[in-house]
């Protein structure tokens, strides 16, 4: 009779260690990829409410004539501020700041740059629009845009 090497038991053991193995390496795996899921949600999430805060921004300039009239309808409970004006032609700058959800705050962590240049012009003005929304901590802005509009007979 010939005598075993192994024993069944150890042969158990060694194929149940290696499913261990296998399933937290797999489990460790799946973690990972759900953490970079979260994280590229949050990051979409946040350019989302930074492209709506542009839109919102834009629309708002060209509803209005002047920087004044503009700044009324981005402020609210303070979250913005007219940098600098142009009286000579109508250009203006205005700073908004809000949280990450869109709300508005001065404190919060997105900041809206409204750059508006007047060209006036004999029927009327022509405005360009620079909106940059940007992001505390960071250095490129989250999201730029420009627009445009024309008004007939304004200075």
């Amino acid at each position: 009779m010939k005598k075993r090497d192994h024993s069944p038991v150890v042969a158990f053991y060694m194929e149940t260690l290696l499913l261990i193995v296998v399933f937290v390496g797999i489990l460790i795996l799946l973690v990972q990829v759900f953490g970079l899921g979260k994280q590229r949600s949050a990051e979409a999430r946040l350019l989302t409410t930074a492209v709506a805060l542009a839109e919102n921004t834009a629309e708002a300039a060209a509803a209005r004539e002047n920087g004044q009239d503009v700044l009324a309808l981005l402020s609210e409970n303070g979250n913005a501020m007219i940098e600098e004006t142009a009286s000579e032609n109508g250009s203006y700058v205005i700073e908004a700041h809000y949280r990450a959800d869109g709300t508005p705050d001065m404190n919060g962590i997105l900041s809206v740059r409204l750059v508006c240049t007047r060209t006036p012009g004999e029927a009327g003005a022509w405005d360009e629009y620079a909106i940059t929304v940007s992001e505390s901590g960071r250095e490129t802005p989250l999201y730029e845009l420009a627009s445009s509009a024309y008004r007939k007979g304004g200075k």
